[in-house]
């Protein structure tokens, strides 16, 4: 319903935000790991790292990061977001 111009703008903001946002949580998430694999605690039943087990959370915010930002250029050049 907006205007093309604002359109723009808008996903301009909206993809700075989320960027800004999964950004920290990776960050966040890169702390925790580290503090874990410092402790070399592990889970009960598996005996595996508890870091390793945990890791998903900043690999996750990572590939978030790439597909968004791909996804961002892509669109901005014209393509369609469809793909």
């Amino acid at each position: 319903l907006l205007p093309k111009a604002v359109q723009k703008a808008a996903n301009v903001v909206i993809f700075v935000l989320s960027f800004l946002v999964i950004a920290f949580m990776f960050r966040q998430g890169l702390s925790y790991i580290l503090q874990l694999y410092s402790t070399n605690r592990v889970t009960e039943t598996l005996h595996i790292p508890r870091a390793f087990v945990y890791s998903c959370m900043p690999v996750g915010c990572l590939l978030m990061l790439f597909n968004m930002t791909g996804q961002f250029i892509k669109e901005w050049r014209g393509g369609s977001s469809d793909d």
